[in-house]
């Protein structure tokens, strides 16, 4: 058994680590970007309201201290970033 999982933690530390990394792997999706096909690339609306998204659940998440809704809150907003990048691709194909 995994010693630090059962003791308590603290909510700052463990959603900042949680969002630094979301915020990461899609600073490299948009890296990444630059080598799209023109048709394919994100435009700076889409890549602002990805960002405001991330932004607002952060926010969000540190005003509850319950694993219920940080998980609940950080599904929603990798959903609707998601549904950003489906709309891209289906308005590009």
């Amino acid at each position: 058994m995994i010693k630090f999982i059962s003791e308590p933690t603290n909510l700052l530390t463990a959603v900042s680590g949680l969002y630094l990394g979301l915020t990461l792997f899609y600073i490299g999706i948009l890296i990444a970007n630059y080598y799209n096909q023109e048709k394919f690339k994100i435009q700076f609306k889409n890549i602002f309201a990805i960002f405001c998204l991330l932004i607002i659940g952060y926010i969000t998440t540190l005003f509850f201290d319950t694993f219920a809704v940080i998980t609940v809150t950080t599904m929603i907003v990798i959903i609707l970033i998601a549904s950003i990048y489906v709309q891209i691709l289906m308005k590009n194909h």
